[in-house]
């Protein structure tokens, strides 16, 4: 019994020394593609009838390419050697659970956007697609709070979209 407790022991005491395998995508060396070169994004497209939401997802996209590559997302197009454009496509909020007083209780938006990524100089298109993901947040009777979580809930969409395009667009090379 010693003997396996010894063992254990040990196992755990090497645990440390094994890496995850994960590693910091915007280091110097870094094998993405994506580090190092100039971006350009400007406004997303509003393909929907709901107004802002481009505006969420662009600051999101730049959020998220400027941490993922050191920085390098430019304000002018002249300036960039890639460019990533895209349009929000589609927007619905529905109710997905219910009370045992058959009220709403958890509802969910669903944000659908395309995104293309070039090479300025060539017009060389990288990748194109799209992706939809949705957001789950509470149902509220007051509405200044109902509209507080469904804004949430946008951003945090917005975010996941820019990450999983980040993604795409990395894995495209």
């Amino acid at each position: 019994m010693v003997r396996y407790v010894i063992c254990l022991l040990l196992l755990a005491g090497c645990l440390p020394m094994v890496g995850c395998g994960y590693q910091l995508s915007n280091r110097p060396g870094s094998s993405s593609p994506l580090v190092g070169k100039t971006v350009f994004i400007p406004l997303f497209a509003n393909r929907i009838y709901r107004p802002q939401v481009e505006a969420v997802l662009t600051r999101q996209m730049m959020e998220e390419f400027a941490q993922r590559s050191g920085g390098l997302v430019v304000s002018a197009e002249e300036k960039a050697e890639l460019v990533v454009e895209g349009a929000v496509i589609g927007y619905t909020t529905g109710q997905v659970a219910y009370s045992a007083t058959d009220t709403a209780a958890l509802k969910r938006l669903t944000l659908t956007a395309e995104a293309t990524l070039r090479e300025r100089k060539s017009q060389r298109i990288i990748w194109k697609g799209s992706l939809s993901l949705f957001q789950d947040y509470p149902a509220v009777a007051d509405l200044a709070l109902q509209q507080s979580a469904q804004e949430e809930a946008l951003r945090a969409t917005c975010r996941r979209l820019a990450e999983e395009f980040y993604q795409q667009m990395n894995g495209a090379f």
